[in-house]
């Protein structure tokens, strides 16, 4: 009667996040891991650059200007290793930078 659900289209959230379709295959608790370690790792440097998200793998991360890109490019194979560490799989595969 009233009381019926009109579809079964409605889905849980538990059943979302199991799926992992939601975040594109990335872990909920990761990201969140991710924000703390960045302004963690990134101490000083990171009023310099911001963490925009995460994209395919890959962390986007925005400039202020291009001598805080071209530092970032610089040292991405050690900001990456440096990142992964805090985490039980690697899992960030590259930094993608874009400028303001």
């Amino acid at each position: 009667m009233f009381l019926t659900r009109k579809s079964s289209r409605w889905a849980n959230a538990s059943s979302l996040i199991a799926s992992r379709s939601l975040f594109g295959g990335i872990k909920p608790e990761n990201l969140v891991i991710l924000k703390t370690v960045w302004e963690k790792e990134m101490s000083g440097f990171a009023k310099y650059c911001e963490l925009e998200g995460v994209e395919k793998n890959f962390v986007v991360v925005k400039a202020a200007n291009s001598v805080v890109a071209s530092e970032l490019f610089l040292r991405r194979d050690e900001i990456l290793k440096n990142l992964n560490k805090h985490f039980r799989a690697r899992w960030i595969k590259g930094l993608r930078i874009t400028s303001k």
